[in-house]
């Protein structure tokens, strides 16, 4: 996974036009790269407010490098689909007996939701900062 993950975000360094950033952004990406393939350190005793605070700094570190919105959540598909980590699913879903049949629709809906929220907060900020 650290790997598959690396990759993607040193791809998606190489298209940053910014040498700045690009720069920067090389000194963070193992660590970045770490924090994301450990599923930010979630844990399952953690509360709902926390587990969700954390996957959105997952998207959060995912927006630094420029990623899609559907290679990060492709990102977080994998993660979230590893055994050591479907119990995130349980955990919204209730604890249902019949998370397989409907895993895609509830992640989809889970990732697509916080994803839109982060890009909703982005944009109020970047207005914000025009104003």
């Amino acid at each position: 996974m650290f790997i598959y993950i690396l990759n993607l975000l040193n791809d998606s360094l190489k298209k940053k036009k910014n040498i700045y950033e690009r720069e920067q952004l090389k000194r963070e990406i193992i660590n970045d790269t770490w924090y994301i393939s450990e599923f930010g350190g979630i844990k399952k005793n953690f509360d709902i407010k926390i587990v969700t605070d954390k996957i959105k700094n997952i998207f959060e570190v995912l927006g630094k490098y420029n990623l899609t919105k559907q290679d990060s959540i492709g990102v977080l598909k994998k993660i979230i689909r590893n055994k050591n980590n479907i119990w995130i699913l349980e955990y919204f879903y209730n604890g249902d007996d019949n998370i397989d049949d409907e895993l895609e629709f509830v992640l989809n809906s889970i990732i697509s939701n916080m994803f839109e929220s982060i890009y909703r907060n982005r944009l109020v900020e970047k207005l914000g900062n025009v104003i």
